[in-house]
């Protein structure tokens, strides 16, 4: 599909009544969650747990809480087997859909061998806790067990949390959705309510091209052609809004937010630099060397200061 078409159902539906509940139920039948498969997710849980570790950070017995919720737990899920205490979940949006939970549960258990042989000292306790899971009767119970406080529709800049009260907030290919200015609350929040000492946020990005996905014909740059009034019409509505954020303005918003960026890791697409060399690049991009226009995929950890 042109990525145009796809762009202006998306905004048609995002201005009519109940538009996004007729979106949903045309993911259900044609897109996305036609039939829902949790493996990259998980796989982006895994990679979130692991730049974790990286930093020190084991998220056992941990509060977390999580920025965009979206429409399936499956990275609460990943961290309450592994062992965290409770997670308090933000939408903007009440996105959550208690249908597709079940399907999500089903879908673990084949992979707890392999959450298994990360933790192997921790097996049966693993085991356990996927058990209690996969034993529960409807979403309401699934949240329960999982010690999923969903909180939405909600703005994170406003928790409503202690100060101090958090050890880890994170998001995972959520940001890129989000106006750089509400970025700037969510991070200066993140600050108060993370603990001084160990607390840590970590966000994984996306900030390539998201209509690349279903229009190949396009790279993960096309996005950065138009002016930004252009791009207003184009990609930035309630169904899918795209900011454009290279990856150091991500660094450079958590700095001035108060946080020291501990790692960060950068995906370069090749396809996309090699484009570059005959691309109409929109003048808001000229400061910016080829690796940070083409990064598609940067994630970050970061301590408050």
């Amino acid at each position: 599909m042109n990525w145009r078409i796809k762009a202006l159902l998306q905004k048609a539906l995002a201005t009519v009544p109940r538009g996004k509940s007729v979106y949903y139920l045309l993911q259900r039948s044609l897109g996305g969650f036609r039939r829902l498969n949790i493996d990259n997710r998980l796989r982006d849980a895994m990679r979130l747990v692991e730049l974790l570790a990286e930093a020190g950070v084991d998220i056992t017995g941990k509060t977390v809480v999580e920025i965009g919720s979206g429409w399936v737990p499956i990275v609460p899920t990943y961290l309450y087997i592994l062992g965290t205490e409770r997670c308090i979940s933000y939408d903007l949006n009440r996105y959550l859909k208690g249908a597709l939970i079940r399907q999500m549960l089903d879908q673990f258990g084949p992979h707890i061998d392999e959450i298994v042989s990360a933790c192997p000292e921790r097996d049966l306790e693993i085991r356990d806790r996927y058990a209690k899971l996969a034993a529960t009767e409807g979403a309401d119970d699934a949240l329960r067990i999982l010690q999923v406080d969903y909180r939405a529709p909600v703005d994170a800049r406003q928790t409503g949390l202690h100060d101090g009260s958090v050890d880890v907030l994170f998001s995972n290919l959520v940001l890129e959705h989000v106006p750089p200015s509400v970025i700037e609350g969510l991070f200066c929040e993140a600050r108060r309510i993370l603990r001084r000492n160990g607390g840590m946020m970590i966000h994984r990005v996306d900030p390539g091209d998201h209509f690349h996905s279903f229009d190949r014909t396009i790279t993960q740059i096309n996005f950065l052609r138009y002016p930004q009034r252009s791009w207003r019409f184009w990609g930035q509505n309630d169904i899918l809004y795209q900011n454009r954020l290279r990856a150091p303005q991500y660094r450079q918003i958590a700095e001035r937010a108060g946080f020291r960026v501990v790692s960060e890791h950068c995906k370069v697409d090749l396809r996309s630099k090699e484009a570059l060399m005959a691309f109409p690049l929109d003048a808001e991009f000229a400061g910016f060397d080829p690796d940070e226009l083409c990064t598609v995929t940067y994630d970050f950890v970061a301590e408050p200061t």
